[in-house]
């Protein structure tokens, strides 16, 4: 018990040597690879790379304490400091059990499947909703999981129209601002994004009083000497504009898991091969009638979930113990199948009936939907990166998870970690 209020104690001094910020920066960017970052920062003309690896604190390998992950599950594990079994969104999209269509998580335009508070949240409750919250990102997942329920406004493009948009959640009468920038800078790039950012800064004065404002900012790492100048540019001019002992700056990754389907570990002998998830579905179906009676047992199935027809289920009066045990060893004999997870096991929300793991390298296919994705187990490890008056420039080989990033920032800024956030502060 001693060490532990020892620890708590020197958290608490270390916390304290961050100075009060008036603006929060929170940058995350998806497919970011430290390697490949560092590498730019070492060319004598990078900008903003070459800043932030001499002068802030990097964690080089920080990882997602969940699987599988994706750009939403990300972000949402980023800014509430916990896992998709907590926070609620466990990926971009899932099987709405109603209509057994896919729908987005944030499809209604609001961030309500998301079960937790967040960063933003916290600072609403810790400033009586003073602070001001904005965030700015590529697509609508990434700009409302990370702006939070009580935000001032949530920025992203149109995936039709290319151009900025809002929701009407955060605002019924839109923003006259974003207007008028939009007429003359059509979303492109993040070059864009950094001047949607700075326009932000600038309409709504943040970082101009003594409450501390959060501004979020999601970029796309494809091109990293566009990306490193975006950076650069971005954080000298949010120094010049509020202070540079005034602003912390946050970096870290998404993981980019753009759904692949690769025959190379085939065609080089590798183990591998693919599951048919819907060709699964069916035989599982047939093995369950002739146990049970011909009846559609299997109502539908996502990505790797498969969904159970309860009111059949019902209507039959089967034993649901019974009925998947059966249906987990039926799985289990089929090729690529690793693991299969029922819901007498703890699942996260939104789950199908069965999760079906399959083996790393195999690729996975729903020919009835066309969704395919190749498995791998591997460590896949993003930065971190604090930057700002009071942190000391360190490079940390250390494995952390990402979930440990939100309540260090917490710790930063002095408002409370989001509620569902257990685990412990980086520093």
């Amino acid at each position: 018990m001693k060490n532990k209020y020892l620890i708590a104690t020197l958290l608490a001094l270390l916390a304290s040597e961050v100075p009060a910020q008036k603006l929060l920066v929170n940058i995350t960017i998806d497919g970011l690879n430290a390697d490949k970052m560092i590498a730019v920062g070492q060319k004598p003309t990078s900008t903003g790379f070459r800043k932030l690896i001499r002068q802030a604190l990097l964690y080089k390998n920080a990882t997602y304490p969940f699987t599988p992950v994706d750009r939403a599950s990300a972000m949402a594990a980023i800014v509430t400091g916990t896992t998709p079994f907590y926070n609620g969104i466990t990926g971009n999209r899932w099987l709405d059990k109603q209509t057994l269509r896919p729908i987005g998580c944030v499809a209604d335009g609001t961030p309500k499947a998301m079960l937790c508070s967040n960063l933003a949240d916290e600072l609403k409750v810790k400033t009586e909703g003073a602070g001001m919250v904005f965030s700015i990102a590529n697509d609508q997942e990434a700009a409302i999981l990370s702006a939070g329920h009580a935000a001032n406004g949530a920025f992203f493009r149109d995936s039709k129209t290319k151009r900025w948009r809002t929701s009407s959640y955060y605002s019924k009468t839109g923003f006259n601002w974003l207007s008028a920038f939009d007429s003359l800078n059509p979303a492109e790039d993040n070059h864009t994004i950094t001047k949607l950012a700075f326009q932000c800064i600038d309409s709504n004065l943040l970082g101009t009083d003594e409450m501390c404002d959060i501004l979020s900012v999601n970029y796309d790492a494809d091109h990293y000497e566009s990306l490193d100048r975006c950076l650069g540019n971005l954080i000298q001019g949010v120094e010049q504009k509020v202070g540079a002992q005034n602003v912390l700056f946050t970096i870290t990754g998404t993981i980019n898991t753009d759904e692949t389907f690769s025959d190379a570990y085939e065609r080089f002998k590798v183990p591998s091969g693919t599951f048919y998830i819907n060709r699964t579905g069916n035989l599982l179906n047939m093995y369950l009638g002739a146990l049970y009676g011909r009846h559609q047992y299997i109502e539908g199935y996502y990505r790797n979930h498969i969904f159970f027809n309860k009111k059949i289920i019902e209507q039959r009066r089967l034993n649901k113990v019974e009925l998947r045990n059966q249906c987990r060893s039926f799985l289990l004999d089929c090729d690529g199948v690793k693991d299969v997870k029922t819901t007498a096991d703890v699942l996260p929300p939104h789950s199908g009936d069965l999760i079906v793991e399959i083996m790393p390298g195999w690729n996975l296919l729903n020919e009835e939907s066309g969704e395919k994705y190749q498995y791998r187990a591997n460590f896949m490890p993003v930065p971190i990166i604090i930057y700002g008056e009071g942190i000391k420039p360190q490079h940390i080989d250390t494995e952390v998870t990402i979930d440990r990033l939100a309540p260090t920032i917490a710790n930063c800024i002095h408002i409370r970690a989001p509620n569902a956030s257990t685990a412990q502060p980086l520093f």
